[in-house]
């Protein structure tokens, strides 16, 4: 009788049961099960078992060595672990070792059969059995099996003979448990995007009252009011924070970045000078060096602006805008890039508006609207967002200007705002962004795939004094 042991610490797989078949290339199959339970110190038994001569040379080689790979391949599957647990491989050093012991066992016994017939009188191919199922037992990765008693039963058949052979052993170890999931690694942030005004709609949604006018004409002049402003909007300067969350599937920020700058008019746009990096202000030799660029593009757009103002423009003006650009989130999707166009002009076009009502915001009679998307208006994949809202919007009676848009996933959505753009007064007549805001609030498929929180935020517009810029354009000439 052979024994051998074998240890482990405990592992997650239940006992294996499951007959396992294969050819080994000449007629004969060999078929693996085993059961077990309990806690125990290993052991392993072998019992040997009688085999008619002629053949068995040839087919316990070949039998041997396919019985071992077969078991092998079962095993590292998952089938022999009977909770679809594979057992992690041997190292290639460890298989390579076994099998030159094996070789050499296997050539060592066929030898001393034939020397000593009448003392050695064991069957070559049970002792190639034996030798092989406790090689294979050895090599039996444990980090894949729980604690318990186990069996190996191999059977090998050539024409009408049939030679079975069993190994056993017991893996001791406290009870395995699977690690629990990691928690997703969420982060909070003391950022809070500005949104006064939005809550003093709350308030004044409560006193409205129906307005008779009509919607089509009101809307067609708040969009001129819009081209109006655009010029006058461009002789400021001021202040710009933007904000980029990242969330998960329950709307918590996994992910924040921010950057704040300065922005200077450039024939009738704004140059951006980033001055701050996630709270972290830049050297001041790199900011000094932005203004200096942003100066020059300042003189140059004052030589080239008289040409550009003789013909008329032709390119559509109006309320300021923003672009986002990410990678998609999608779950089970492969992360491509998508962008985001947020313009107020937009929903004037793809959505229909109804009920109006007057209220006072902030001292200003102020027209109150609902609006949802309308159908049959064909938009381009960074603007289809706007299809899968609806909300209200808010106009300056006394300005005809756009004040608020607030925009919610439609239909059935959450009560959070997905969608908002703010305005703010900066003179009588003179409207100018205070907020952009996006926010899907875990929901990936709202804004094409950028499970975002995003927001621009405008502070501290000034009127640009131009007067140095001139003197400096008298200089170089």
């Amino acid at each position: 009788m052979l024994a051998g042991a074998l240890l482990a610490d405990g592992a997650a797989a239940a006992p294996a049961a499951e007959p396992l078949d294969c050819d080994d290339g000449d007629g004969g199959d060999a078929k693996e099960g085993g059961e077990g339970d309990g806690d125990s110190v290993a052991t392993g038994q072998t019992p040997a078992t009688d085999e008619a001569a002629g053949g068995g040379r040839r087919a316990s080689r070949r039998s041997s060595a396919v019985i071992r790979k077969s078991l092998n391949e079962k095993v590292l599957a998952g089938e022999a672990t009977g909770a679809g647990e594979g057992v992690p491989p041997a190292s290639p050093a460890s298989v390579l070792a076994t099998w030159i012991t094996f070789s050499i066992v296997a050539l060592a016994a066929g030898r001393m059969g034939l020397l000593f017939p009448r003392y050695l009188s064991l069957p070559l191919i049970t002792g190639y059995l034996v030798v092989g199922a406790i090689l294979f037992t050895a090599g039996i990765g444990a980090a894949g099996l729980q604690p318990g008693q186990y069996q190996l039963q191999a059977t090998v058949t050539r024409g009408e003979e049939r030679h079975e052979e069993r190994a056993s052993f017991v893996i001791t170890g406290d009870q395995r448990h699977e690690p629990a999931e990691k928690p997703e690694e969420v982060i909070t942030s003391s950022l809070v995007a500005a949104d006064r005004i939005g809550e003093l709609t709350l308030h004044a949604l409560k006193t409205l009252e129906p307005a008779r006018l009509s919607v089509a004409d009101l809307l067609t002049e708040v969009r001129a009011s819009g081209e109006r402003m655009y010029d006058q909007i461009g002789q400021y300067t001021y202040s710009l924070r933007k904000v980029r969350r990242t969330l998960n599937g329950k709307g918590q920020i996994r992910q924040e970045e921010f950057q704040d700058f300065e922005a200077y008019p450039v024939n009738g746009r704004h140059a951006l000078i980033k001055f701050s990096e996630n709270g972290t202000r830049l050297a001041v030799q790199l900011i000094e060096l932005n203004r200096r660029v942003a100066t020059d593009l300042l003189v140059k757009s004052s030589h080239e602006a008289p040409a550009a103002a003789g013909p008329a423009r032709t390119s559509q003006i109006g309320y300021w805008g923003a672009s986002l650009d990410g990678l998609s989130q999608r779950r089970g999707e492969k992360r491509q890039s998508r962008s985001l166009t947020i313009d107020p002009e937009i929903f004037f076009e793809a959505c229909e508006f109804t009920t109006p009502r007057l209220t006072v915001l902030e001292g200003r009679e102020t027209i109150v609207v609902d609006f949802q998307p309308k159908s049959g208006v064909p938009l381009t994949r960074d603007r289809q967002w706007i299809h899968r809202l609806s909300g209200t919007m808010w106009i300056d009676r006394a300005d005809q200007a756009l004040v608020r848009i607030e925009g919610l996933r439609q239909p059935g959505g959450s009560p959070l705002v997905n969608f908002v753009y703010q305005q703010q007064l900066l003179a009588p007549g003179v409207w100018a962004p205070s907020l952009i805001r996006v926010n899907s609030g875990g929901d990936e498929s709202l804004f094409d795939g950028l499970n975002w929180d995003a927001w621009f935020e405008f502070t501290q517009f000034k009127r640009f004094d131009t007067s140095g810029i001139e003197e400096r354009i008298g200089r170089q000439e």
